[in-house]
């Protein structure tokens, strides 16, 4: 990922064979970026922590041990939906992809993957191990089947023409999503008797 000292890189990874196909320098970051995240709690709704990164903005947890596919939101930062992450469990095997269905650039986009709250202590992305879309491992492979995903994407785009993709807050698939987040939190995070 690039930052706003250091250029980054990004590849283009060949899903059949696990194969770089294209790699591409992602120049050093200014603010003309704009950043997108999958919807989930917010860093400082979470955890006191100072956040120097604007990309890196929700924290989404994820029960891998539910097989199927999901899909989250994918969230400009202006809350334009410009696209989803998809997880899929299938036989001990977890893959996440991000597909992206606006018309926007995409200088770069990673994820972190944490079992922990306490596991974040600097909130940048300098700070972390992460992964490539698309990305595959195994159950085994994990500290645990319900973990934190964070996602961020360094991109741009022209508001104009995403003003149709206005995410809705008010609607049904939204109100879900949020149901079931919360239950997750709630079985993730349980409130002890001394709280």
């Amino acid at each position: 990922m690039p930052t706003e000292t250091e250029e980054g890189l990004a590849h283009k990874i060949c899903k059949r064979t696990d194969t770089v196909i294209e790699e591409k320098t992602v120049p050093v970051l200014t603010n003309g970026y704009k950043t997108a995240c999958t919807f989930g709690a917010g860093i400082d709704e979470v955890i006191e922590l100072a956040s120097e990164n604007g990309a890196w903005k929700t924290i989404l947890p994820i029960d891998f041990g539910v097989e199927g596919t999901t899909m989250y939101p994918l969230l400009a930062a202006d809350m334009y939906e410009i696209g989803y992450i998809e997880v899929t469990v299938i036989e001990g095997v977890v893959t996440i992809e991000l597909i992206v269905e606006a018309e926007v650039t995409m200088y770069a986009s990673a994820m972190v993957l944490v079992s922990d709250l306490s596991e974040i202590e600097l909130f940048t992305d300098m700070d972390y191990e992460f992964y490539e879309f698309p990305m595959s491992i195994t159950l085994s492979e994990l500290p645990a089947n319900e973990m934190y995903i964070m996602v961020g994407c360094y991109l741009d785009y022209d508001e104009a023409a995403l003003e149709e993709l206005k995410y809705d807050f008010e609607s049904e698939e939204h109100k879900a999503l949020v149901e079931k987040l919360t239950e997750l939190w709630k079985l993730m995070n349980p409130v002890t008797e001394e709280e």
